[in-house]
């Protein structure tokens, strides 16, 4: 045991010196549609993709406004989701990316057709 962590954890663990211990964490590249290809650290995840208001909103039930607000999808497989260049252009953008190996598939400008992907699809 690395400071009362258990084997399978310690090969996650880097060794920064004596009685340090750093997480290894996973560093994935996003390509932004107006920047190009970047490290995952230049940007800010928005949440899901593609949530429709309530129209109209003044017709809209609480449990419409709830959903809304508060319901998201969380899958194993493919997920739409926002995101934000936020050291670079500043600019919103979706991605398509596998929540478990974190592959993107696409991306595409909000101003774009979100493309057709079968979202049951593993990767």
């Amino acid at each position: 045991m690395v400071c009362g962590l258990s084997d399978n954890i310690r090969d996650k663990l880097a060794d920064f010196g004596p009685g340090f211990v750093r997480l290894r964490f996973i560093v994935f590249r996003i390509s932004c549609p107006f920047c190009g290809e970047r490290d995952e650290s230049e940007f800010v995840f928005g949440g899901q993709a593609h949530i429709a208001r309530p129209e109209p909103a003044e017709q809209a039930s609480e449990r419409e406004w709830a959903k809304y607000l508060f319901y998201r999808d969380n899958p194993k497989g493919l997920h739409f989701e926002r995101w934000q260049h936020r050291y670079g252009c500043r600019q919103w953008f979706n991605v398509v990316r596998h929540t478990v190996s974190h592959e993107i598939v696409a991306v595409y400008r909000m101003d774009e057709a979100r493309p057709d992907i079968d979202s049951e699809a593993t990767v």
